[in-house]
């Protein structure tokens, strides 16, 4: 194998500008490493995921009080979900970050599993149609729901997430973590303020998104669903739909994702210069972006699930990692 420089620089695309595609395989992704490298794009080695460049800024995180109460929500506990995303916040970003393009997939973290011998219990929550609390004896490599490797692996805690973010940090020598909430709501939004990452109309998402749809009401009549077809019932393989701006795919929908911040009810707490919350209820965790059975409640960029305790695992949770532009002692 012959050694390559990989460098990369700041280069932000219109939505749609890059063409939606399924993570490529390890041999794919080594040709492309040693040949025909992507400016655009970190990889940090052929099994390890791909990165875009998020740039420095500011923008207001969270919505108003009118866009939370937007869909009434039928029961009671939920009805402090219209405090979750407010008050609305400036934030700003200081300086450029890398943010996965893609969710982790089933064959990336296998790849950490096979190589750190990590022991995943087999006691993911399954859901089909509604939520079956009963440990089951699914794990990610077998969620319950039908899935190849391309997908976002589900089924993962928060702490699994971590450790795989810290044996790519061990792997590469460069330091990835989970974005925090403010620095996935930036990225999700790409330098827009609409209510969506694709703009204002709920009913673009199928162009974009992985969610509650009219194959999967098909199935399960009583969700609530857009009334457009993405033509999955559970999760597809990663980035089969539109990017946002900056180059990022299936932000919302496919796989909730678990972000590093502890949970909080509100954004009273949230730090203005985009780090993790650090204090309130950190046993447990929000978590951004929708999944597969997601509604049009929770297709915004600035909605927040949760929260979920740290040792969670259900087949419609995943993750996708940040990491540093430098590596250290660059």
């Amino acid at each position: 194998m012959r050694t390559f420089i990989l460098t990369v620089v700041l280069v932000l695309e219109g939505a749609g500008g890059l063409q939606a595609q399924a993570p490529r395989s390890p041999d794919q992704a080594l040709r492309d490493a040693e040949e025909d490298i992507d400016p655009t794009v970190i990889r940090d080695c052929a099994v390890c995921p791909e990165l875009k460049i998020v740039p420095a800024g500011a923008f207001t995180m969270g919505a108003p009080a009118s866009l939370v109460n937007e869909v009434p929500w039928e029961r009671q506990i939920d009805g402090a979900r219209v405090l979750w995303e407010s008050p609305e916040k400036k934030v700003t970003i200081a300086k450029p970050f890398a943010m996965g393009a893609f969710e982790v997939t089933r064959f990336q973290f296998g790849e950490f599993v096979k190589a750190t011998a990590r022991k995943i219990e087999p006691n993911c929550v399954v859901w089909a149609g509604d939520w079956d609390r009963t440990a089951n004896g699914k794990t990610w490599a077998d969620a319950g729901i039908p899935q190849s490797d391309d997908h976002p692996v589900v089924c993962v805690t928060k702490e699994d997430a971590e450790a795989y973010a810290a044996w790519l940090t061990q792997k590469t020598g460069r330091k990835y973590f989970l974005p925090t909430e403010a620095q996935w709501e930036y990225a999700s939004r790409a330098g827009g303020q609409s209510r969506h990452p694709w703009g204002d109309n709920p009913e673009d998402a199928c162009q974009y998104a992985n969610l509650a749809d009219a194959t999967l009401k098909a199935k399960h009549p009583a969700r609530a669903s857009h009334g457009c077809d993405d033509t999955y019932l559970y999760t597809s393989p990663a980035g089969m739909k539109k990017s946002n701006a900056f180059g990022l795919y299936d932000m919302i929908g496919n796989a909730w994702e678990w972000v590093a911040d502890c949970w909080t009810p509100s954004h009273d707490a949230l730090p203005a210069d985009g780090t993790a919350v650090k204090t309130g209820f950190c046993a447990e965790s929000p978590l951004r972006g929708g999944a597969y059975g997601t509604g049009p409640m929770f297709t915004r960029s600035s909605s927040r699930g949760g929260p979920d305790k740290r040792t969670t695992r259900q087949s419609w949770i995943g993750f996708r990692v940040a990491a540093e532009v430098e590596k250290a002692g660059k």
